[in-house]
């Protein structure tokens, strides 16, 4: 999409949401009650909240660069401390709060995520798959940060119950600028040797529209990015889009640090972050 398109398709979406009488001024309008009225009767709603975030231009990157690594940061130690694991979801609302707070626009996004090491590392490919098919299922896939001009910002990637040494290789926190897309395969999204015995066969693509009507629509829409570093590659396919579950006055200490979200956006603001 160019520069141009960019421009024509935020202020379409803006002009969308104020004739709704929903004001655009400041993240996180999706709190708003003429925001959460509509979105009722129109689910999609917190696409379009992204498609605003993401077309809206930028006007100090390297401003808003540093505000999204120091944040990031902050979490990242919060949760770190919490000694929990597997906080993808409360992680990434947290600090998508706290970017708020600063006025960094952002949103969250849902999906799958693919890890592959090095050959000489001897570690098997990692999947965290939206799609699953066993009750008991201990994968529920993935959550991260989209906060332009990252597409990703992952501060949970470190954190999860691996058990063949991945930590050693990957980052505390991951940030990702590039546009580089990824191939998406029905073997990022769902467990094929579970699939197999629902389709009868490898599945396809097709058969998770069956699941999700709309998915590759909502990918496409989203983007699918690949990340590659030194040790490994990352895939992030996001599924959809999702939010804080609350007001930030309202949000529970999800992450177990001890400090209710408000709290912790509030030692934020007087540490001068």
């Amino acid at each position: 999409m160019t520069s141009h398109n960019i421009t024509v398709a935020h202020k379409d979406v803006k002009e969308m949401f104020e004739a709704f009488g929903i004001s655009t001024k400041r993240p996180g309008f999706y709190d708003e009650p003429a925001f959460i009225s509509l979105e009722q009767s129109n689910p999609s709603l917190l696409h379009r909240y992204a498609e605003f975030v993401r077309t809206r231009p930028i006007e100090d990157e390297s401003h808003i660069r540093k505000e999204i690594q120091l944040a990031a940061n902050f979490v990242y130690d919060k949760l770190q401390r919490s000694g929990k694991l597997g906080k993808c979801v409360d992680g990434s609302m947290l600090l998508s709060r706290v970017l708020e707070s600063r006025g960094v626009w952002n949103y969250m996004v849902k999906g799958a995520l693919t890890l592959k090491f090095r050959p000489e590392l001897s570690i098997p490919d990692t999947h965290y798959w939206p799609f699953i098919l066993k009750v008991d299922a201990a994968q529920y896939g993935h959550c991260w940060v989209v906060a332009p001009p990252y597409r990703v910002v992952d501060i949970t990637i470190n954190l999860q119950p691996y058990h063949h040494g991945e930590h050693d290789y990957l980052p505390d926190i991951l940030l990702d600028s590039s546009t580089t897309p990824a191939n998406v395969e029905s073997s990022d999204l769902i467990n094929v040797n579970e699939a197999r015995r629902l389709f009868r066969r490898f599945p396809r693509m097709s058969d998770l529209e069956v699941l999700s009507p709309g998915l590759r629509a909502r990918i496409e829409d989203l983007g699918a990015s690949l990340v590659t570093r030194k040790d490994f590659t990352a895939k992030f396919i996001p599924t959809g889009v999702t939010a804080p579950d609350a007001r930030l006055e309202d949000m529970c200490d999800g992450v177990e640090c001890g400090q209710s979200p408000v709290e912790v956006v509030r030692e934020y603001t007087q540490m001068g972050g």
